[in-house]
């Protein structure tokens, strides 16, 4: 199901990860992935060591030139693609980057995907620095507190929505079960409904 979401990993204060899919980006699907993946203490610990070796793409030009290859179907440019950049990855990314052997591992920054919640409908943050899990939820009409992740008080999205909205954080030494984490984030993106309806309803009430 395209359900588009933001997979990140922060860690020494910058993002290494930001990774836009298309697919699954409910809690059932990539939400599981996410979590089953840092279950997987061998796995955490080589995308950890292979963090120092991530960059992003920042060069029209480069951005230019790999298209070009890709278009004409040079092998280590699609195989750069298929194992980072497309968008059916979702949280595979996680386990690309881990089990990479490259010298250097380049990616696509999509982190400003979050910022227009009309689009990027979930997303789940790995912050080693804070050493946490972050779920956010997209449909967000809500102005966003400055505490959170993703306030940018000099954004303007093109519609009336706002950036995505922070709904569970979990520390990565207490995981929850998969069962217990679906439940519990569909929960909260319900109640989270039940509130922006009724401030709907509130609001067409006093028009």
């Amino acid at each position: 199901m395209g359900t588009r979401h933001l997979i990140g990993v922060y860690n020494n204060g910058e993002y290494k990860i930001a990774q836009y899919g298309q697919w699954d980006g409910y809690p059932e699907g990539q939400g599981v992935t996410v979590l089953q993946f840092l279950k997987d203490n061998d796995l955490v610990n080589k995308l950890k060591a292979n963090l120092g070796k991530c960059k992003f793409l920042k060069d029209k030009e480069e951005v230019d030139r790999l298209n070009e290859l890709l278009h004409k179907g040079d092998k280590a440019t699609v195989k750069w693609f298929e194992t980072y950049i497309t968008r059916d990855l979702g949280a595979d990314i996680l386990e690309s980057v881990a089990n990479s052997t490259d010298d250097e591992i380049v990616l696509s920054n999509h982190i400003d995907f979050a910022k227009d919640s009309l689009f990027c409908e979930w997303a789940y943050i790995i912050d080693f620095d804070k050493n946490v899990l972050e779920v956010f939820k997209g449909f967000n009409k809500e102005k966003l507190s400055p505490t959170e992740r993703f306030y940018d008080a000099n954004f303007v999205s093109d519609n009336e929505y706002e950036p995505i909205r922070l709904i569970a954080t979990f520390a990565l030494d207490d995981l929850p079960e998969k069962d217990d984490f679906v439940l519990t984030l569909n929960k909260l993106a319900r109640q989270l409904d039940d509130e922006d309806d009724e401030s709907v309803t509130m609001e067409g009430a006093r028009a």
